[in-house]
């Protein structure tokens, strides 16, 4: 735990790739819960393909299912919020 908060304070330092780790922190169980399928069936077709190929296919991957999630998070809570604002009573 202590090494967690250490480099969680060093990134603090620097703003750029603070703001990254935080937008991936803010999306990462969402992506953990879609990514596991989709991996599963592509790793199983690209097991012959040579290394460069593979780390391409991987990078490519992560970027559209880090899209993926994000997309399906944010409609997700779109979704609960309007259904939850319907469920509150109007006050007079």
């Amino acid at each position: 735990m202590l090494e967690i908060v250490g480099i969680a304070g060093i990134i603090s330092l620097f703003s750029n790739p603070a703001k990254l780790f935080g937008l991936v922190g803010l999306y990462s169980y969402g992506l953990y819960l879609i990514h596991q399928p989709y991996v599963i069936w592509l790793g199983l077709r690209i097991r012959d393909v040579p290394i460069w190929l593979f780390l391409l296919i991987a990078v490519v991957t992560l970027a559209a299912l880090s899209a993926w999630g994000m997309l399906l998070e944010k409609a997700t809570n779109m979704l609960v919020n309007k259904l939850v604002s319907m469920r509150k009573p109007a006050h007079a």
